[in-house]
């Protein structure tokens, strides 16, 4: 092939290849600086803050089209029209406050009443209603993006601290096990293994536990509602029973918890289980 052929078919192909490289990186600037910024809000989205949200069950429609992370108990029916799952949450289920309309297009999700629930939405506006006493029913209207379900302990009390033990202390074959403390705002939660190895029934009655810690002293409170694992009080020959005994939020500071164990042979004596709880 002639030099010169060759020389100007180089020249070409070079020319044509940064042609198009030009042609791409100006299309790529292009798509990347006319992306409309409502689209990129879909993948960068910024939700409401915690006093925000207190001022949107107020004024719901000033919030329209704002991102919002909720956590609840759900209450009432859960219907399913137009192809949509609607249902109400209280936003504060503690004390039946902050109800929340919310509406999610998966009608197959397993939803039902008294569930806990974490949800990412969008805030749609108002909605407004008659409850079963035929009173008026204002309440932010969200769309549903995301849900999952959750439980009591982490919508309502959460965790501040955890503290693992597994401390045991054994009377005549009866052995009482403190697995682990949790502190929150709103209680404090002791996690109990109670075994009897021994021949005869062992009576462990939790409303009997105590706390004390400086100069205060501190009794169980109910737990029924909360879905906690309850502690069995009498426990047969060869039986082990886990639960949660739950007080009245206390300092994370050193504390003692007593529990009183008996046993069906009178001639056996308990000492109080009393274990010394260091925070560090």
């Amino acid at each position: 092939m002639n030099k010169n052929k060759i020389i100007m078919i180089s020249a070409i192909v070079v020319g044509s290849l940064f042609l198009l490289s030009i042609i791409f990186c100006c299309g790529m600037r292009f798509i990347s600086n006319d992306i409309n910024p409502k689209i990129k809000n879909v993948y960068n989205k910024t939700y409401l803050n915690k006093k925000e949200i207190i001022k949107m069950y107020t004024n719901p429609e000033s919030f329209k089209n704002r991102y919002v992370k909720l956590l609840g108990k759900v209450f009432n029916d859960i219907e399913i029209a137009d192809n949509e799952l609607y249902f109400q949450i209280w936003g504060d289920p503690k004390n039946n406050k902050y109800n929340t309309m919310l509406k999610y297009k998966d009608t197959n999700f397993n939803i039902q009443e008294d569930d806990y629930v974490e949800i990412k939405g969008e805030v749609i506006g108002a909605y407004s209603g008659e409850n079963a006493f035929g009173g008026e029913v204002n309440a932010p209207y969200i769309k549903v993006l995301e849900i999952k379900k959750s439980n009591y302990k982490d919508v309502v009390s959460p965790t501040l601290k955890e503290i693992k033990l597994g401390k045991t202390i054994n009377q005549n074959k009866c052995i009482i096990t403190l697995r682990k403390i949790e502190f929150s705002k709103k209680e404090t939660r002791i996690y109990v293994l109670v075994q009897n190895n021994s021949k005869d029934k062992f009576n462990l009655y939790d409303f009997n536990t105590k706390i004390a810690q400086e100069n205060n002293q501190f009794e169980p409170k109910d737990n029924y509602d909360t879905g906690y694992k309850i502690l069995q009080t009498e426990l047969l020959p060869g039986i082990k029973s886990e639960g949660v005994i739950v007080f009245k939020p206390i300092k994370m500071k050193n504390f003692n918890i007593i529990f009183e164990g008996s046993s069906d042979d009178y001639n056996i004596d308990f000492k109080p289980y009393d274990f010394n709880i260091k925070i560090k």
